[in-house]
């Protein structure tokens, strides 16, 4: 498929075309000619799911044929190619679970460091550190030994936490998902340096910004039969830009700059790269326009020298472009989610692109008003989905006070009450929000917590406001007292109290708490967490409500 090359085989791919569309191109193209089979025996490295599912639709679309075998470079922990020999990974929240149970006795026994309150938030963050030293192939034992000079006061603080890291590595290595995506690849690239396989492995639309994903690709470029495509090269780059991309000055906070230092990496020049398909380019002068624009900041006085040459090219470059300027982020996600819904209505292929997850949740949400569902590549954190939601805000009743607004707000979720009889409780939800009793406003502008006794006393009269009330106290007052639990009994109380307060007060077991994929998802989530919990320990009300947090972001 491939010429002999004695260099890493890296293909690029320009900016502003459908890189699934012409990278299937390409390959068809190198097939020509080729057995059917031999499609069947392409191993492709992709990002994403969604690239994987928009490939093999592509493929379908293409004609009859075999499909190539996929895998997601995130699943090279799996040992995909089945190279290595590696013990059972470790269950997905049981390192989380044990770092923070480490945390809690240090914080126990030198209570001046942080509050026990902050378990795991600093868990969560010694995580995130091992992630990302593991990735990158850091020795921990290297770290632990930096001298910071003057800074040693806080140096030593910050090595009690990092010793639970490094104690934490030495007897689990091999179980964490990046410990042991690092050892896959390692392993891949030691055996194919003796032993290199004529099999075609391509690496498609990855960029290699993380140190193993770029060993990977760097392994593999070097087979016989092995590529890697790159997506959006910037051909309208000066080279000597890209020469200027090495030097210690430009940060790599230019979108080419990572290119620059995986060049770098794989011992291969901007000029190494040679297209992998020919194809026409939608709007080159807008790109032309655009690549002036983010010039990197040492050199943005090119704009000067490059400017002028634009001129006969700005009108098509900004032909059809619109500024839209809104006061608000809610103005502007409205503005956002109208003209994608005038799109669906037109049966036009529209696709927001931003960085802000804030932004496009409230677009979600406004499409959604109109029974549009986005396909949203990022998806949704079960912690911000419609049962996570649920399962928070009823977690942030326990141990505690309950506030007026809290209870209002659980009273108000679509899944409390969402058996049978919503709509009268919607009507008795109405009238105590801001009604009166003897003169006392109940919730909304009355006491900031919640008095059962007064909302017992408005429903003397009537027999299904006397049911409703007791329904309620009955599931929040015994909340208020809880305090330090195993977690397994906190989740079973969390369950319970979901359970009882998505059914109605007959308890028909009609709720709907764990139906629809976020309640399945939820419901599998805590799950986990039940059968990982043996080493949790006892923890309070706020670390727990800390742990499901977490734990439920990590289950995006």
């Amino acid at each position: 498929m491939f010429d002999p090359t004695k260099k890493s085989r890296v293909f690029k791919l320009p900016i502003g075309i459908d890189f699934s569309q012409v990278f299937l191109d390409g390959l068809k193209q190198r097939l020509i000619g080729k057995q059917p089979h031999e499609l069947a025996r392409i191993i492709i490295f992709v990002n994403t799911r969604r690239a994987e599912r928009k490939l093999k639709e592509l493929f379908v679309k293409s004609g009859p044929s075999l499909l190539p075998e996929f895998h997601l470079i995130a699943d090279l922990s799996e040992d995909p190619l089945k190279l290595c020999n590696l013990p059972t990974p470790a269950p997905t929240h049981q390192r989380m679970i044990s770092l923070g149970q480490l945390i809690r006795k240090l914080l126990l026994a030198e209570p001046d460091l942080a509050p026990v309150s902050a378990t795991y938030d600093l868990a969560q963050s010694l995580e995130a550190l091992m992630d990302e030293a593991q990735g990158e192939g850091v020795d921990m034992a290297n770290v632990m030994n930096l001298d910071v000079g003057e800074h040693s006061a806080h140096w030593d603080r910050s090595k009690k936490f990092l010793s639970i890291l490094a104690n934490h590595w030495e007897q689990n290595s091999l179980t964490d998902p990046q410990d042991r995506m690092r050892h896959v690849v390692e392993t891949y690239a030691n055996h194919w340096d003796r032993i290199p396989t004529n099999q075609t492995i391509l690496i498609a639309g990855s960029t290699g910004s993380r140190g193993a994903t770029a060993l990977f690709m760097k392994a593999v470029a070097k087979l016989p039969n092995g590529a890697v495509i790159l997506p959006g090269i910037d051909d309208e780059l000066p080279k000597d830009i890209w020469e200027s991309f090495k030097k210690k000055k430009f940060t790599l906070d230019h979108p080419q700059a990572g290119f620059a230092k995986l060049f770098n990496f794989l011992n291969i020049d901007f000029n190494d790269v040679d297209e992998w398909h020919k194809t026409n380019i939608r709007n080159v002068d807008r790109n032309k326009l655009i690549s002036l624009a983010l010039r990197p900041a040492p050199i943005t006085n090119q704009w000067l020298e490059y400017g002028p040459s634009l001129k006969p090219y700005l009108n098509k470059a900004t032909q059809n472009l619109e500024l839209i300027e809104a006061d608000t982020i809610k103005e502007e996600a409205l503005t956002i989610a109208t003209r994608l819904r005038y799109a669906t209505e037109q049966g036009q292929e529209a696709v927001l692109i931003s960085p802000s997850r804030n932004l496009t949740r409230r677009v979600n949400a406004n499409l959604s008003r109109w029974d549009i569902e986005a396909d949203d590549s990022a998806g949704t954190p079960l912690q911000l989905s419609t049962t996570g939601i649920f399962l928070r805000s009823i977690a942030q009743c326990f141990g505690n006070s309950i506030l007026t607004h809290d209870f209002l707000a659980l009273l108000k979720h679509p899944l409390t009450h969402s058996a049978n009889g919503r709509n009268l409780h919607n009507l008795m939800v109405m009238e105590i929000e801001v009604g009166q009793f003897n003169g006392t406003k109940m919730l909304r502008g009355g006491p900031p917590f919640i008095d059962f006794e007064l909302l017992s006393n408005w429903a003397t009269k009537d027999t299904d406001k006397i049911v409703w009330i007791k329904w309620l106290s009955t599931i929040f007052q015994p909340l208020q007292y809880v305090k330090e639990m195993e977690l397994s009994d906190w989740l079973n109380l969390l369950k319970k109290t979901a359970e009882i307060l998505s059914d109605n007060p007959e308890n028909n077991n009609n709720g709907t708490v764990w139906e629809k994929d976020s309640g399945i998802a939820a419901l599998n989530t805590l799950d986990q967490l039940a059968n990982q919990s043996a080493s949790s320990g006892l923890m309070s009300n706020i670390e727990f409500n800390a742990c499901l947090l977490y734990t439920s972001d990590a289950a995006d």
